[in-house]
């Protein structure tokens, strides 16, 4: 299934589909006060947003090897406002942003606001910021972002969050990152959000504190 336009869900729930090597050349799928439960998604590509979410639920789904490239910065495979994000697999996910030109880069898999994720997986999937920018950039890429949130009972394995080395003001990644936000219970195996400074690797940071 190929998708050039958007697909826009309002005030209904998405259950029990499979989408299989879909793409999509914009935000692929933008739900307002609607759910997602119990679908899978395997295969998929998305040069935004993958998911675009806004009062809404994902509950017992499957990502599996669904990516978004040469994204612009601040984008994310999956952005939910006011939900819940519960039992779901993100397995071989990722997200890499286009070459522009800026100083500052950030991107990750799932942002959250206002919400809470509890007892789902994210399996070897990798948040990868560059920029024409090079060495003078400034990276931040996350797995998790979380805004007024909070994590629960999650499960991080062979997750990474890498960047172009810059030497002059540095990379700051990791595995969660939370701003007005908790987690607890989470679990990290063999995941690795590197810290840069000047090029050098100064430290590996599961979760950290962004403003």
């Amino acid at each position: 299934m190929k998708k050039n336009s958007i697909i826009k869900i309002s005030n209904c729930e998405l259950s029990f589909c499979n989408f299989i090597n879909c793409s999509a050349s914009e935000n692929f799928i933008i739900i307002d006060k609607g759910s997602i439960s119990n679908c899978k998604f395997e295969n998929c590509v998305a040069y935004k947003h993958f998911f675009l979410i806004e009062n809404g639920n994902i509950s017992n789904c499957i990502f599996k090897n669904c990516i978004a490239i040469r994204v612009p910065s601040n984008m994310y495979l999956i952005e939910l406002t006011i939900g819940d994000i519960i039992n779901c697999i993100f397995e071989k996910c990722s997200i890499k942003t286009n070459n522009d030109n800026r100083g500052v880069t950030i991107n990750g898999i799932v942002k959250l606001q206002q919400g809470k994720i509890i007892n789902s997986k994210f399996i070897e999937c990798e948040s990868y910021g560059t920029s024409s920018y090079g060495s003078y950039a400034n990276y931040r890429s996350y797995i998790l972002h979380l805004s007024n949130s909070h994590a629960d009972m999650n499960e991080f394995n062979k997750c990474y969050c890498t960047s172009n080395d810059s030497s002059k003001k540095g990379c700051k990644h990791y595995i969660i990152a939370m701003q007005n936000s908790h987690q607890s219970k989470n679990v990290f195996s063999e995941c690795s959000s590197y810290h840069y400074t000047y090029g050098e690797i100064e430290k590996n940071i599961a979760v950290g504190i962004i403003e």
